[in-house]
């Protein structure tokens, strides 16, 4: 007997022409930062790889940091 449950996938059509299509030659819809924090635990490690697996994502370290 197997222990998987059905998942029921929802989609949501979200519009961005009010906000994105108002930006010219602008970052704003395109780039963001965030400090990523060392990694405490395997969870933690986890979470962080999958946050910058994405793709066109970039991870870069400032003076800081």
């Amino acid at each position: 007997m197997s222990k998987h449950k059905q998942v029921k996938q929802i989609l949501i059509a979200i519009d961005y022409s009010g906000k994105c299509s108002q930006c010219f030659d602008s970052k704003c819809c395109q780039y963001i930062t965030e400090q990523i924090e060392t990694p405490r635990s395997i969870r933690h490690f986890d979470v962080t790889l999958w946050q910058i697996s994405h793709n066109n994502i970039h991870v870069f370290k400032d003076s800081s940091g």
